[in-house]
């Protein structure tokens, strides 16, 4: 009877396992072993590579786009991984991907197309924190994070300025502008070079100071550049003493250049007014410059010249004299506008002993 019940249980047992079904394969790579709970994505997931995993921006606002990159890698021997969405969770704050739709499949390491980078852009709309998300086939836990960090931004600044061109000893003058972008009244105390070649610029006397400037509007320092220095490239830091107590940060150094340049000749330089005001002295200055191997004789000439618009007078040598070779003589020039507007006109000096010399200063601008 015993042998008969466990002869039963025995066929019973062989019945139950034929009739079990065969296992299901699991798709896995074949560089590990199968872990039965194991599923596809997952392992997407697990050779798949996002760098960086984080994003990190600092910028002030308003500020220009900033670009990076975000890099996928496969680092599997042999899967192939679809990356069928890359998205941002909220686009619309401030960061943008290269695309809309962005697609696309990796290839195992090793072979072409098992990495692809693509990029992010940052141009932020407000100041403050702003955060976003890159999705990667909606696949949760597996993210890339973005912060930017917003700063107030300069509100308050003076610009920066290239004078151009300039031929050796020629002077030039122009303005520099100090802006008030904030939301309280700014006020400039003063202006000068602290650093570079400082001998080869001035603030002019008759720049205005102190200086009220209001919210939204931008006021002028005129400067100058002498040019006296030869070299490719001259510069100089202006440091403008900046009062401000709004919202913002604020620029007070603006870098001052110029490119200097000899021409072989015998020749006067000219003078364009930027700042000057009717019936006040504006203060210039011309050279003549005799850059050739031969020395050039300077006749008498009357300093004084008086137009319909101008009253001009050149303070300096004008009894007549030898300018050497390489050398140069420099005038104060004293222009006095009669009406406001634009003028032009021009100072001659008379030079003899010299291939066809352009011996006379144009004097343009415009009088406010």
């Amino acid at each position: 009877m015993i042998v008969t019940t466990t002869y039963s249980i025995i066929t019973l047992l062989l019945i139950l396992i034929s009739s079990c079904s065969p296992a299901i394969e699991v798709p896995a790579d074949r560089t590990r072993n199968v872990i039965d709970s194991i599923t596809l994505d997952s392992l997407y997931r697990e050779y798949l590579v996002v760098n960086p995993a984080s994003l990190y921006f600092e910028s002030e606002f308003p500020s220009s786009e900033i670009t990076t990159t975000v890099e996928f890698i496969n680092t599997s021997d042999s899967l192939f991984i679809p990356i069928n969405s890359v998205v941002l969770s909220n686009g619309a704050i401030g960061f943008k991907l290269m695309s809309d739709s962005i697609s696309f499949i990796l290839s195992p390491k090793g072979k072409v197309g098992s990495s692809r980078t693509i990029s992010l852009t940052c141009k932020p709309t407000q100041e403050g924190i702003i955060q976003d998300t890159i999705l990667i086939n909606s696949w949760k836990n597996f993210f890339v994070p973005i912060r930017c960090n917003v700063l107030p931004g300069t509100r308050v600044w003076v610009e920066d300025l290239h004078f151009g061109d300039l031929i050796f000893g020629e002077n030039r003058d122009t303005t520099i502008k100090v802006y008030n972008k904030g939301n309280r009244n700014v006020t400039v105390t003063g202006a000068s070079f602290v650093s570079g070649e400082i001998s080869q610029f001035q603030v002019l006397n008759n720049a205005i100071f102190p200086m009220v400037i209001y919210p939204g509007y931008y006021r002028s320092i005129p400067i100058r550049c002498i040019s006296t220095l030869l070299g490719s490239s001259i510069s100089a830091d202006l440091h403008a003493n900046i009062s401000y107590s709004g919202q913002g940060r604020v620029k007070q150094i603006a870098k001052v250049n110029a490119e200097i340049h000899l021409i072989p000749n015998v020749y006067v330089t000219d003078i364009h007014v930027n700042y000057a005001f009717k019936s006040m002295v504006y203060m210039a200055s011309c050279s003549i410059v005799n850059n050739t191997d031969s020395p050039c004789y300077v006749k008498e000439f009357v300093n004084f010249k008086d137009t319909d618009s101008l009253t001009i007078i050149i303070s300096g040598k004008n009894q007549g004299y030898w300018l050497s070779p390489k050398t140069a003589m420099n005038y104060i020039v004293k222009i006095t506008p009669k009406y406001s507007g634009p003028f032009s006109t021009s100072f001659e000096f008379p030079i003899t002993n010299a291939n066809n010399p352009k011996n006379y200063c144009k004097i343009t601008g415009v009088t406010f």
